[in-house]
């Protein structure tokens, strides 16, 4: 566990123009209250807590009427926090989980019902399911329609690529690929990512842009999300990843991260698409027009 606790998210924000009716933030977490939801002892991260209410709050700021929650790996395979925050608003709401390798399939049953459309895989942080699980859980989420999101840095992905076409489902890369905003565009690792969503099998997620450039305000992750938006356009969703675990030295504004993204698309329709019906469509949204 890092020696001191990660900073606390901000709880107001600067109103975002331009987000369109119906938009899907795909990317953030439920923590809290620690009485109702003790944290595993081996954790990477020791974050405030930032509960239902306040993720109810964020949301409304930022303009998005719909969520996904994303269980934290400092629950390990508890999903109750996420799945409980979910069911606070289970219309507007989905859950991507983290399982046990010998999860049972009616436990999977129970949690789809329940409105979970996928779980994580979680290479950076302690208390994630790692690799060695990912082809015996495809199979089982398979039958439901689930796809498997992938905490990894893409420096990786030659080593995992063939393995993630293998799979009977399909996969959603985290955070633009987690790698250094320094290495660019031009390398084998995001050329990887870009054709794994070029070919159907990957959604990649437009968030993070602090993950990859640590200094405010974030510039330099910026060409490599202009360069997705161009690449696969129809394969692109938004997420903010509030409350922004793991920081320690700035902590990100979730509307500013948002206006920054909306500026790089330009095109009314275009934004639609990527922050309203292509998530509409990977989480099973009813659509809103």
């Amino acid at each position: 566990m890092n020696d001191g606790p990660c900073l606390v998210p901000a709880r107001s924000f600067a109103p975002v123009s331009g987000v369109p009716v119906g938009a899907i933030d795909t990317h953030a977490h439920v923590i809290g209250p620690r009485s109702s939801y003790p944290m595993a002892p081996v954790r990477a991260y020791d974050p405030p807590e930032s509960a239902e209410a306040d993720y109810t709050a964020m949301l409304a700021a930022t303009g998005m009427a719909r969520g996904v929650i994303v269980s934290a790996s400092v629950y390990g395979t508890d999903n109750r926090c996420t799945m409980d925050a979910v069911q606070q608003d289970p219309t507007n709401r989905r859950a991507i989980v983290v399982l046990d390798a010998d999860v049972p399939e009616d436990e999977i049953a129970r949690l789809d019902a329940l409105g979970a459309r996928g779980f994580r895989i979680n290479t950076l942080f302690a208390g994630g399911t790692l690799f060695d699980a990912l082809e015996r859980l495809a199979a089982k989420a398979a039958p439901f329609g689930w796809h498997v999101q992938l905490l990894i840095d893409i420096t990786m992905l030659a080593e995992v690529e063939h393995q993630l076409r293998a799979l009977p489902i399909d996969c959603v890369i985290d955070h633009m690929g987690h790698f250094d905003a320094a290495r660019g565009t031009d390398w084998d690792g995001f050329r990887r990512m870009v054709g794994l969503a070029e070919d159907g099998r990957s959604h990649i997620k437009l968030s993070g842009l602090y993950r990859l450039d640590t200094e405010p305000p974030y510039e330099r992750a910026e060409p490599i999300a202009k360069k997705l938006i161009e690449a696969v356009p129809d394969r692109l969703v938004w997420g903010s990843d509030w409350p922004h675990v793991a920081q320690y030295r700035h902590m990100p504004d979730p509307a500013r991260l948002l206006d920054q993204i909306l500026r790089l698309i330009p095109d009314p329709d275009l934004r639609r698409k990527i922050l309203v019906e292509t998530a509409e469509a990977l989480y099973g949204f009813p659509t809103s027009r």
